[in-house]
């Protein structure tokens, strides 16, 4: 079997047009910085491996940043807390801080159930309980 010589040197430079995909450049920077045309690009994105390595790299890109911001939560809370505790700081910027405070709680809080609601559906669905079991109870959430 032969191959072509051009085809070989084209890929190589796959992982730029990844990179770039992957980052939300439009196919023509992904083009130029993988040195090859549009075109190239286009077709690349028509073979499923390509589209999965791109998503791939979409997803380790959020994955690092949400690592980043995870790391660094804790420290805004309680830069919040300061400027709202703060008599000194004006009082638009203390309500501003509280409210951030607990809207944050609240998604927070949201976020928690809803997985807990989750873990609860497909436990229930694999353990194949009858739907009506899936319905949380007249108070609300669920009890454990």
């Amino acid at each position: 079997m032969t191959t072509n010589p051009g085809r070989r040197s084209r890929d190589r430079w796959r992982p730029a047009a990844i990179q770039a995909l992957a980052e939300g450049m439009t196919l023509a920077d992904a083009a130029r910085l993988a040195r090859v045309g549009e075109r190239t690009v286009s077709r690349w994105r028509q073979d499923p491996r390509f589209r999965q390595l791109v998503e791939a790299q979409r997803s380790a890109a959020l994955e690092r940043a949400s690592g980043v911001a995870g790391s660094m939560a804790v420290s805004a809370l309680t830069v919040l807390q300061e400027i709202m505790l703060d008599p000194e700081k004006p009082p638009a910027a203390r309500v501003s801080a509280a409210a951030r405070l607990l809207e944050n709680l609240l998604k927070s809080r949201e976020a928690s159930t809803l997985s807990e609601r989750l873990a609860r559906l497909e436990e229930a669905l694999a353990s194949g309980q009858p739907r009506t079991s899936l319905l949380p109870p007249a108070g609300g959430g669920f009890q454990r």
